[in-house]
């Protein structure tokens, strides 16, 4: 509007500001006409640009790295261009075709042949009974997911292998699971008085696992108010020790309470969600 009413013989901005509120037909045209210029501003098909990010994307930019660059297009503006401008299109895939033998050869470079030892190795930990994703993460000489899914394609006996002795595992009768006994029960209520969350009471070797804790808090209405009671008094306990930082305080010695009480006010916050209470908190 200011650009507008900028030039020689047009009117001044309030002036117009003032038609439309009397005018509720000129109001609607000019509300029509600045959705219009809007959509222009961002989606019209801009040659100068169009032509930069060519030259960027030729010159072997990324064009996430473009599109970021001051001046150029956002990415929503990008898509539309490529979608409806033809000849756009047309650029970006005559650059995309020149591009293909570069990026064939730089993921030539990452790609992983099958390495029979190596399958050979993650065949006798299966055997044992370990989970496949803790196997792969085990070892830095182990292949990912992805890799080890083009590898059990390309080898048939490999693939076979592996198909069965997951399959066996997965045949054979689960351990009992475990009970919320009287004694567990406490531990984890004063492991929780004493700081502790669920998930980190679950990375114990002593406890079960941080989903069995939440099961049990989900389907124990008696254990899950004793749960959220020692959260309770867990937030008391740490309230206790603050306010006894507060009361040693001495004169210049603020800076030094503040740093002291940082790590505790930020664990209080982390645990200040209850389990169970409608999606639970990192550290609930």
């Amino acid at each position: 509007m200011k650009a507008v009413c900028a030039d020689d013989g047009m009117p001044d901005a309030s002036s117009v500001r003032g038609w439309a509120r009397r005018d509720a037909g000129f109001a609607a045209e000019l509300a029509a006409a600045r959705r219009k210029g809007d959509w222009r501003r961002r989606f019209a098909y801009d040659e100068e640009k169009g032509a930069a990010v060519i030259a960027r994307l030729a010159a072997g930019a990324l064009i996430a790295e473009v599109l970021r660059e001051p001046g150029m297009p956002s990415w929503r503006t990008y898509t539309y261009w490529r979608r409806s401008h033809m000849h756009f299109a047309a650029e970006l895939g005559r650059v995309r075709e020149a591009r293909a033998p570069m990026r064939l050869a730089g993921l030539r470079g990452r790609y992983r042949p099958f390495d029979p030892a190596v399958a050979q190795r993650i065949y006798a930990r299966l055997w044992t009974g370990e989970r496949l994703r803790a196997v792969l993460r085990s070892d830095p000489a182990f292949p990912s997911l992805s890799v080890l899914a083009r590898w059990r394609r390309e080898d048939a006996a490999f693939g076979a292998g592996v198909a069965f002795v997951l399959g066996a595992w997965r045949k054979k009768p689960r351990p009992a699971r475990r009970r919320l006994t009287p004694a567990l029960r406490e531990a984890i209520l004063d492991g929780i008085v004493l700081g502790e969350s669920l998930r980190s009471l679950g990375r114990r070797e002593d406890m079960p696992c941080a989903a069995t804790l939440y099961a049990w808090v989900r389907k124990d209405e008696a254990f899950a108010a004793a749960v959220a009671q020692a959260c309770v008094d867990r937030e008391d306990l740490y309230r206790d020790q603050l306010l006894a930082i507060a009361e040693r305080v001495k004169p210049g010695g603020v800076g030094a309470a503040r740093r002291e009480m940082g790590p505790l006010w930020g664990r209080l916050k982390r645990l200040r969600r209850r389990p169970g209470g409608g999606g639970r908190a990192a550290g609930s």
